[in-house]
């Protein structure tokens, strides 16, 4: 089967004093996801991140990490930040093109300039408390919990 290579954030923000999370209501597949899309030819995943999340949304984002020692970084050489998760998506069929998968290098993100946000009504903050209450895969529903999480511990971001 064919594979993809695509990345995704969840992106973090202090609203109303509350953290919170935003997701995207994918049409295709209709369902509330993550920000991100394919790695084109000539990107890594963070590089194709950043540009999918700026061409959705309108956010400048910054992948929240842990702290890690010495990154090798060298005059031919550059040590990638490891992303959260890498899921092995089933991409059913639609239209014209065929069922696929996606390896889906995951980010979690804070976003600092949300007033620049091109709200839409795909589009919807939420809290820790509504996680539970929303249409969510279970896989969306762990992941955006694990990123309020990690922002709530103050990792470095």
């Amino acid at each position: 089967m064919i594979k993809h290579l695509t990345a995704t954030a969840y992106i973090i923000a202090e609203i109303s004093g509350k953290p919170k999370v935003l997701l995207h209501h994918h049409k295709k597949l209709g369902l509330w996801i993550g920000i991100g899309g394919h790695v084109e030819k000539g990107e890594n995943p963070k590089e194709a991140l950043f540009r999918e999340v700026k061409e959705e949304t309108g956010l400048s984002i910054e992948i929240m990490i842990a702290p890690r020692r010495n990154p090798i970084q060298t005059p031919v050489v550059n040590e990638l930040r490891l992303p959260e998760a890498i899921l092995e998506e089933n991409i059913p069929r639609f239209g014209k093109t065929p069922a696929h998968i996606h390896l889906d290098c995951i980010y979690f993100a804070t976003a600092s300039n949300i007033g620049r946000l091109r709200m839409k009504e795909d589009f919807l903050w939420a809290e820790m408390s509504d996680l539970g209450k929303l249409p969510l895969p279970k896989e969306v529903q762990i992941l955006a919990k694990r990123a309020l999480v990690i922002y709530r511990t103050k990792f470095l971001r």
